[in-house]
């Protein structure tokens, strides 16, 4: 078996946040919808590393509208191994990147929220490539079938 193409060799909690209004008048329509934010950038130094943040917020920051905010991000930092076109870089750092991140994004999420009073939040399992192919049309068969030609 190869050698991968794109592997985790580190990865940092830059930011928690856990905010919680006791007083917030609870009429059980509350509706807590994560957002989700991605950013990467090369390192100068190195063109083979990669950092890849991603972040999630739920809830009202302020607690106007909800009882709850959490945000959390974390950093990835990934290695290219091997040879690939810019495009398929950057493919590979949206589509891989954030696959390898959210267990740990998913995990925070549900440390940091346990520890209140609260019953902690649980971010569901996802088909991050099904989610990604959906949100921004990286398909993963495109880039298997890219990798295999230049492989070949």
């Amino acid at each position: 078996m190869g050698q991968a193409v794109f592997q985790l060799r580190d990865y940092h909690v830059i930011e928690t946040v856990y905010k919680f209004d006791p007083f917030f008048n609870d009429d059980d329509s509350e509706k807590l919808t994560p957002k989700f934010s991605f950013a990467s950038r090369r390192n100068l130094d190195d063109p083979t590393l990669i950092a890849v943040e991603l972040g999630i917020t739920i809830g009202d920051e302020e607690l106007d509208t909800t009882s709850l905010f959490v945000s959390a991000k974390i950093l990835g930092i990934f290695q290219i191994v091997g040879e690939l076109e810019e495009k398929e870089v950057i493919k590979f750092t949206r589509l891989n990147a954030v696959a390898l991140l959210y267990p740990y994004l998913r995990a925070l999420i549900s440390d940091l929220t346990s520890k209140g009073s609260e019953a902690p939040i649980i971010l569901p399992t996802m088909n991050i490539a099904q989610m990604m192919e959906r949100v921004h049309g990286i398909d993963e068969n495109d880039l298997k079938q890219k990798t295999e030609k230049k492989s070949t």
